[in-house]
């Protein structure tokens, strides 16, 4: 038996925040994508010293971009106090490891979510393996129906 996986808006809302969701930004690499969403990030929680390093040290390892047009970055491990997903919506594609990337997921999973996070990033995966909901996803600049988006 095969379990669907079911986000409701409210459920989503616990790791996505407005502040964090960040529309049309310009970068050129994938550094300053990863650079300001640490920084974004840091500014609205407390994060370890090592924080980006360890975003950093995560993407040396393999690319985040298995999916055409998003990427999911991460700490190499379990950080902060609280679970949290900065998204970074740009207005062109940029180079990332394999392919171009317009929709960036910088998700930040803390140690006492290990467990639901598993269905999170999967829920997340099914979603963008959609090329039209990746669309719809890009195409969206206000927060609440990027949410609505992604529940579906």
């Amino acid at each position: 038996m095969h379990c669907r996986l079911f986000f409701t808006v409210e459920k989503l809302l616990t790791f996505f925040k407005e502040p964090l969701f960040i529309c049309d930004q310009d970068f050129e690499t994938k550094e300053e994508v990863l650079h300001f969403l640490c920084h974004c990030i840091n500014e609205q929680y407390q994060m370890p010293n090592n924080f980006e390093a360890l975003v950093f040290e995560r993407e040396a390892f393999f690319g985040t971009d298995f999916l055409p047009m998003v990427a999911f970055p991460h700490p190499n491990v379990l950080i902060g106090s609280e679970t949290v997903i900065a998204v970074a919506h740009l207005k062109k594609p940029i180079f990332w490891y394999k392919q171009s990337v317009r929709l960036v997921f910088l998700l930040v999973i803390a140690e006492q979510d290990h467990l639901k996070a598993k269905s999170l990033n999967d829920h997340l995966i099914k979603i963008c393996t959609s090329s039209e909901k990746v669309n719809e996803l890009i195409a969206t600049n206000d927060f609440i129906t990027f949410i609505h988006h992604l529940k579906e």
